[in-house]
């Protein structure tokens, strides 16, 4: 059995009940946020936190208690005697009103499930997918429950045999793939999309910029794929080095192993 929070009760998972009515299903109106915990500790919390409280004020949501929602954090992963894994919050607006909501009241989903630490991860392999462009604004740094472009990307990639997809925005620069932060390095610089471009403001692309020197740097596929060396990250897995690109394979993948050793180090 799992313990999960729904507005201001812990419970069976089993006996949940949301309704038809619920605006998340309706309209997508809310926005969704993924922590990796280890040793039962939620890591680089003050950065998920402080995307909470950003993402409620971009969506026009009442203020958020994050310090109520860390405390729920906690109490979840101790229920559910948790040592490493994922914790899913959702918020989206209270039922009621059409696209027009009669309230800026929010709901509170959060569950777990046991995972498994950080630890190096197999190279991936990755297309380019130009079926679809994100726009160029601030809702597309947002983890909002409009995941759609992501969903299109990660079929696409799937039926063409690659593990994920490159995404562009609508000036057909390169932004990130359907689950993580891109970055390329060159002569031993570490570039990344900048958020005007229109990638996610990842957690973990955070956590990498506090702890390394990288420039944002708007991207063009030539600029990838005439790279030294590309790797993802994202808040579930760290850092993945990228070993082939449509058909240009990357032999190096030194850097992107550090940094995930230095991210297990860490954590």
């Amino acid at each position: 059995m799992n313990v999960i929070f729904y507005n201001g009760d812990f419970i069976d998972e089993r006996k949940i009940n949301i309704s038809f009515n619920n605006r998340a299903f309706n309209y997508g109106d809310g926005f969704f946020e993924t922590i990796k915990v280890i040793n039962s500790r939620p890591f680089n919390l003050n950065t998920h936190l402080n995307r909470i409280n950003y993402t409620a004020k971009i969506l026009n949501f009442n203020k958020i208690d994050v310090k109520s929602i860390e405390n729920r954090f906690y109490k979840i992963i101790t229920l559910n005697n948790i040592t490493h894994g994922i914790i899913k919050l959702h918020i989206s607006r209270v039922e009621g009103g059409l696209y027009l909501p009669n309230s800026n009241n929010f709901d509170i989903l959060i569950s777990i499930k046991s995972g498994n630490a950080f630890q190096i991860n197999k190279p991936i392999n990755l297309c380019f997918y130009k079926d679809l462009f994100k726009p160029n604004h601030e809702l597309s740094n947002l983890k909002s429950l409009n995941s759609l472009s992501y969903v299109l990307a990660a079929i696409y990639a799937k039926k063409k045999k690659f593990d994920d997809a490159i995404l562009f925005n609508s000036d057909s620069k390169i932004i990130e793939t359907s689950n993580s932060n891109i970055f390329i390095v060159n002569n031993k610089n570490i570039y990344t999309p900048p958020l005007k471009d229109g990638c996610l403001n990842g957690t973990m692309k955070n956590w990498l910029e506090n702890y390394n020197e990288i420039k944002e740097k708007s991207l063009t596929d030539y600029d990838v794929i005439n790279a030294d060396e590309v790797f993802i990250s994202n808040a579930r897995t760290g850092i993945t080095s990228v070993r082939k690109i449509e058909n240009t394979i990357f032999n190096n993948i030194n850097l992107a192993d550090k940094l995930q050793n230095k991210l297990i180090n860490l954590s």
